[in-house]
């Protein structure tokens, strides 16, 4: 069995506050550790279960947050950023059968966690099919590509509608002349499509 773990940390146990997630300062080496920790019970959770591979995406910040010396000899770790639109799940393919996101946390616009955001902190809003996008939701249904995985979310679009609102007019306002984007009204920008990798593409661009 092969296991595709994608880690964020602003949704470990530790963090409420923005300097916990942030490299530079003195509370970040703390949370970053707890990071490192709920990875390392989720790996081992997997090798328990049948897991014999493991492949960690590093998924926050500079993609360099985790303690490569801790994580175990079954582990392989993806670092940085590629670019590619999958981003967040960059490494997943048809190969994985399962997929497990560590340290998520709430969609931009929403209660429940003082660090909600989606993609970065120029959004206010992002929306999918009307409904507040997560970065877990995002990158969930990415992972869902992989015809094993769809029995998770049975319930895949056949559409899709972007809608970005951001705080500033002057973000909405620029990333309206990006192809297939539309501009809705002051803040508001949106992208349609069957494909959802256009989405993602939109996404990276976007957000």
């Amino acid at each position: 069995m092969k296991i595709f773990i994608s880690a964020d940390i602003e949704g470990v146990a530790t963090t409420t506050l923005w300097p916990e997630t942030e490299k530079g300062s003195e509370d970040y080496r703390l949370h970053a550790q707890q990071m490192t920790m709920e990875v390392i019970a989720a790996c081992e959770a997997a090798s328990e279960a049948g897991a014999s591979e493991i492949v960690v995406r590093d998924a926050h910040e500079d993609g360099n947050n985790l303690d490569i010396w801790k994580l175990p000899e079954n582990v392989t770790l993806i670092r940085g950023w590629s670019g590619h639109p999958y981003s967040m799940v960059y490494g997943i393919d048809p190969s994985f059968d399962a997929a497990i996101f560590i340290g998520y946390h709430s969609a931009a616009s929403s209660e429940g966690n003082p660090l909600s955001h989606t993609e970065s902190l120029n959004p206010l809003s992002v929306k999918l099919n009307g409904a507040l996008a997560s970065e877990f939701l995002l990158y969930s249904y990415a992972a869902a590509l992989n015809q094993d995985l769809r029995a998770a979310l049975p319930n895949l679009p056949q559409t899709y509608e972007l809608e970005i609102c951001y705080k500033k007019t002057s973000d909405a306002e620029k990333f309206s002349y990006f192809p297939g984007v539309q501009k809705r009204d002051d803040n508001t920008v949106v992208f349609s499509s069957r494909d959802y990798f256009e989405v993602l593409r939109v996404i990276s661009f976007l957000c």
